[in-house]
Parts: structure tokens; sequence; C-alpha cells
């Protein structure tokens, strides 16, 4: 889809808030011009890969338009390896919160007897994998502080992954979804799809002060709201969840939905001059 804006305006409209971000951050340009130029490299040996198998840094050197040195040094470094796009962790709570046999009446999960290999946690555990033991998925669990041990067994306190005061899991996250917001928005551009990616905004830009606390609360408990509805729905198609009885039936595909509200306090007035007062 052609625009009609030249790229560089195109580009500053993206990069702007990245750079802003991470200028708040502390991260300075040296370090962001290393890892952009190394990531051009990547991103293009990944997009190459879809059309041809002879990719070399000529080829590289084009699509990024960097000298073909600094493309060789950039293929001869390894990949970071890219973190699971849905972890274990994240599978066990959805499990947790979606098969019924882990769900009490009400329809809220269960606390789970974790003693022995026979036991519901590691029932919970191998509905996800096998190839884990539960003691390990139990001790990160409780490292990221979503579950408890109580006499009654294990109890799930929080159904949101991850800590707001964690460095490293918030810019993973942070990470994830521009990847899928990006992809989402681009998917719309070229009309991948005859029914598009939902990708909505609502803004209000003139709110009551006194009311911002309020609307911010509510906001948060609409969301966890909305997400624990789609949650509920994707499960029923998920193959991790519900199984199919037809051994044909192909899995894989990957449904997301993103959500983030926020809201900002009008900066404080200039205080008043001796010119402003006369």
């Amino acid at each position: 889809m052609d625009s009609g804006l030249p790229s560089q305006q195109l580009l500053g409209l993206i990069l702007r808030p990245v750079v802003r971000f991470l200028v708040r951050r502390g991260v300075v340009f040296q370090e962001f011009d290393a890892k952009a130029r190394e990531f051009f490299v990547q991103a293009a040996v990944e997009e190459l890969r879809k059309t041809t198998e002879k990719i070399n840094s000529s080829r590289v050197s084009v699509v990024t338009g960097l000298q073909r040195r600094e493309v060789i040094k950039y293929m001869e470094k390894a990949p970071e390896v890219p973190v699971r796009s849905v972890s274990l962790t994240s599978r066990v709570l959805a499990n947790w919160e979606q098969q019924k046999r882990f769900l009490t009446k009400s329809g809220t999960a269960r606390v789970l007897r974790y003693d022995g290999e026979n036991s519901e946690f590691s029932d919970l555990c191998a509905s996800v994998s096998t190839a884990i033991h539960p003691g390990t998925l139990l001790f990160e669990l409780q490292r990221i502080g979503l579950v408890k041990i109580t006499p009654n067994g294990v109890k799930l306190v929080r159904a949101v992954e991850g800590s707001l005061h964690d460095a490293e899991k918030v810019y993973t996250i942070l990470g994830q979804d521009l990847d899928l917001l990006f992809t989402a928005v681009d998917q719309n551009m070229q009309r991948v799809n005859p029914t598009p990616n939902h990708h909505i905004r609502t803004d209000y830009d003139n709110i009551y002060v006194d009311k911002v606390a309020e609307i911010r609360e509510w906001i948060l408990n609409e969301g966890r709201q909305f997400h624990r509805r789609v949650r509920e729905y994707l499960a029923r198609y998920d193959q991790d969840v519900n199984a199919s009885k037809d051994p044909q039936k192909r899995a894989g595909a990957r449904v997301a939905v993103l959500s983030a509200g926020i809201s900002i306090l009008p900066a404080d007035p200039a205080p008043p001059t001796e010119n402003s007062q006369r």
C-alpha cells in the first residue's frame, strides 16, 4: 500500500515513540545503532528465506543498504535465541483457568494438591508438557509470584504473568507486543485476510482530572474481564486445551489479542509571572 508520504516521514512516525522510550530509559544512540544494524541483517535473512534458499552477503547488502563487510560480520554472529511466544508457565495458567477438572463449581481455579507424581498439579503440568518436571514449573511459578503453597495445596494468586518491576520481563513482553501489533497492522494494510485484524483505539483528551483514578480502575477491571472471555472462547479451539478426536485436524495457528490503557495527567499550569499579574 502506497501512503503517498515520503519514506523518511513514515519512518519518523514509527521510530519517534520508540526513540522517546529508549531515551527515557538511558539508551544512547551508539547502542541503538549497533543493534539496529544487527537486526537489519537478521530480518533481511529471514525475509530472503521466504523466497529463496540462496542467501549471501551480497543479497543481504542490497536489502539492508549495509556494506558487505558489515553484513558478513553480523551474518557470522549467532542470532539471539528468540523468547518463546507463549511460555510454559502461560500455558499452565491457561489450562488451570480453562479446563473444568481444575476449576471449582463457580468456575475459579481450584487449589491443587502437589504431593507426588500423580498429584493434581502434576496432572496440570502434564497437560502442557511432559518434558519439564512439575517441581521445576512450581518453582518458577513461585519465583514470579503467581502461586503460593497453602496447607491444602498450590493456590493461584495472580493470573497475569510477570512482574512490573522485572525490567527484562517487561522489555520482553513489550517487544513481543510491538511485533504482534506491527504484524497485525501490516496484514491490514496488505489486506492479507478477508476479515481485518482487530485494531481500534479510543481516545479522549479533556477528561476531568479528579476522575482519572476511577477511570483507570474501571478500564483495568473491564480489560481483565474482556481477556478472560477471550481466553474462554479461544480455549475451545486450542489443541492443548481441547484435543480433537480427529487425528487429521490440523492445529498450530496463533491468535493473539493485545490491549492497553493509559491515562496521562495534564501538566501543572505555569506559575504566574510578574507581567501576567498586572
